[in-house]
């Protein structure tokens, strides 16, 4: 049994992204706050390995307060 697959549309069909005009610098803080957070307390503690590229993704150290909400085989979600 072969599996086919539906072609990518040529490069002119694919649509563009529209991108919204920039918002107030004030209502971007939260996200500003939130990357600061990230880069700060979650990256230099966080410990996650990939024991097998079709299973989930293993989280061995985790900062406070930071909670795991799941794995998957690439990736790991976090919250705050």
């Amino acid at each position: 049994m072969v599996a086919v697959y539906p072609e990518f549309p040529p490069h002119d069909r694919v649509a563009t992204p529209v991108i919204p005009p920039m918002r107030d610098p004030d209502q971007l803080r939260p996200f500003s706050q939130l990357i600061d957070l990230v880069h700060q307390e979650l990256r230099p503690q966080l410990r996650l390995e990939s024991v097998h590229p079709h299973n989930p993704v293993k989280v061995h150290a985790l900062p406070t307060p930071w909670i795991l909400l799941g794995t998957g085989n690439y990736a790991a979600v976090f919250t705050h």
